[in-house]
This record gives C-alpha cells, sequence and structure tokens, in this order.
C-alpha cells in the first residue's frame, strides 16, 4: 500500500496517519500539482476548502475511477459536488447515522452526537448521487451525547457532515484536520472515527493518537487528606492566576469578559473584551475570598479596584 497525504502543513490527523505501517509520502498542494501521482494506491486530501489544483483534481477523479480510495476534507468539489461558501457550525451539531447494509463504526451507535467546536462547514449545491452519510448536521439537537431517533428522522432537513460516495471515496464538510486542538467532544467517539477513516485510507491501525490540550482534575491519590488538601489549594491558586490575565488596569478598569465558546477549527479560542458588570462582580468576589484564604492583600487591593469600578464609572 502507497498512500499520499496532501497537507499544507502539520496537524493532529497527518500525525496519526504517518503513524500507520504503511508507505506514506507527504506533499504540500503546490508540490502534488506538478507531480504524476499515478503510482499512489490512495490518498489523503486536507485541502482547507480551496478548489484543489485542477492537475491534482483530474488525477485524483481519475484514481477515483480506477477504484482507489480518496478521502478528501473539506472538498469544495470533486466528483459531482460544487460547494457554496462556509457556513458557520456553532448552532449545529454532527450525528452518526448507519444502515443496515453499510459498515459499522466500532464505537458508535446510530444517533451518538459528536461536536465539532465552532467549524466550517460547505454544502454542495447539488444532489449527490451515490451518497451515503455517515455524518449529517442538525440545527437546535437538545440531547446530551445521545439522539433517540430513527435513521428518517435524523435525515430529514440535515446536512452533509461525511459521506461516501460509492465504495472508495470519502468526504468531509468541514476541517477535522485538528480534531484534538480544536476539543472536539465527546472524545471517545471522536478517536473511534477517526481511526475508523484513518483505516479506511490505510488499511492499516494507526499507532499515534494525539494527547488531549485541556485536562481536567489530577493524577495525585486525592483519598490522602494532605494530599487533597494541597490539589485544592493549587486549583483555587491556578484558577485565580488564570483570572488575572484578564484585569483591565489591576482591576481599576474592571475586568473582560474573558474566553468565548467558539473553539475555531485549528483550536483557536476567541477572547471576548467587553467589560461587563456581572464578570466584573464575580471576580471581585473572587479575589476577595483569595485575599481571606491566602492573607494576601494585594488581593484585596483587586476587588476594591474592580468594585469601586463597578459602583463609580459603570453607573
Amino acid at each position: 500500500m502507497k498512500v499520499l497525504l496532501i497537507a499544507n502543513e502539520a496537524c493532529d490527523f497527518a500525525e496519526m496517519l504517518n503513524s500507520c505501517p504503511v508507505n506514506i509520502d507527504q506533499m504540500t498542494i503546490q508540490e502534488a500539482a506538478r507531480k504524476d501521482l499515478s503510482a499512489y494506491d490512495s490518498f489523503c486530501v486536507l485541502g482547507e476548502g480551496k478548489i484543489l489544483d485542477a492537475r491534482i483534481h483530474s488525477q485524483l477523479e481519475k484514481a477515483a475511477k480506477d477504484g482507489k480510495h480518496v478521502f478528501l476534507e473539506s472538498a469544495s468539489t470533486f466528483s459531482c459536488i460544487c460547494s457554496s461558501e462556509y457556513s458557520n457550525t456553532t448552532r449545529s451539531r454532527l450525528i452518526y447515522v448507519e444502515t443496515e447494509d453499510s459498515e459499522k463504526i466500532p464505537g458508535l451507535t446510530m444517533g451518538d452526537l459528536l461536536d465539532d467546536g465552532s467549524n466550517y462547514m460547505l454544502q454542495s449545491w447539488t444532489q449527490l448521487p451515490g451518497y451515503r452519510p455517515i455524518l449529517v448536521y442538525k440545527h437546535h439537537i437538545i440531547a446530551h451525547t445521545h439522539l433517540k431517533a430513527s435513521r428518517e428522522e435524523i435525515l430529514k432537513d440535515s446536512k452533509c457532515g461525511l459521506w461516501m460516495i460509492g465504495d472508495n471515496i470519502m468526504i468531509t464538510a468541514f476541517r477535522l484536520r485538528n480534531f484534538r486542538k480544536a476539543r472536539f467532544a465527546p472524545i471517545k467517539p471522536w478517536e473511534n472515527l477517526i481511526k475508523y477513516i484513518i483505516r479506511w485510507i490505510t488499511g492499516e491501525e494507526p499507532s499515534y493518537m494525539p494527547e488531549t490540550d485541556v485536562k481536567y482534575g489530577v493524577s495525585d491519590d486525592l483519598s490522602d487528606d494532605a494530599t487533597f488538601d494541597n490539589c485544592r489549594k493549587e486549583s483555587i491558586r491556578q484558577g485565580i492566576q488564570w483570572l488575572e490575565q484578564f484585569l483591565v488596569d489591576e482591576g481599576s478598569g474592571g475586568i473582560r469578559e474573558g474566553l468565548s465558546h467558539k473553539i475555531d477549527p485549528n483550536g483557536v479560542q476567541n477572547t471576548l473584551n467587553n467589560v461587563r458588570n456581572d464578570c466584573s462582580g464575580e471576580a471581585a468576589g473572587a479575589f476577595r475570598f483569595y485575599a481571606a484564604l491566602t492573607g494576601n492583600a494585594a488581593y484585596r487591593e483587586i476587588s476594591d479596584h474592580i468594585n469601586d469600578f463597578i459602583l463609580g464609572p459603570m453607573q
């Protein structure tokens, strides 16, 4: 098996793909456009939602007709696809669907919900003959990790997320390359899905899985009272330290709102720079309690600055 990965930069997905025990070459889009790609048995294209260079496009179309596997991330054009501009997926959720005659993905069940953060979705303007959905988008799903619904109910008014065309073309409408950095959730279902896609591309199991960027909790033995007390104090200290980065003039200008819930496909989380009374008041309380806990008067001073700001200029 000889696999070609076309990608302009390193990412979580590429690192996993390169951990497979097969012959994998990696090229940028510009490099691949200058090459004869006919020697490869399988293709993975992380194309950034752009229209592929026609020199690559035509070779991939031929490879697909020859039965070779072609995986395309966020493809705007391929086969019968011609896509619109990106739309944001913040208010949509991905739902796993399957049919009785399709291959099941281990660890996933019909109706499982997979969240892709604040991603970008491409949607085809045209119907997709031979289209077989794996993930679909639906708006305003009120459920936690699983939607109890029939396949027909799930597909009604849905949009493509991840799908097959025939048996050898797989396409995503969204960017999954940095699924770990972008904190796709829940973790285990996404791991199962990514492994499935990589096995489909390479025929082999990846030996590498990226570590999560964000972790909660500690590895210490919390059943020991002294250890628990130390961990509790350290948790509070880190929380206060995190809040301090958002202070405006050491609290004299209040505190910025903080992080947005939106995490883009590369894992960047936006900061909200507005100063609000509710956020400032909550922070003032936290700094006041921390001053009482530690005896550090500097935090009481920060709290006083914030309260003066709330009861002064913000009124």
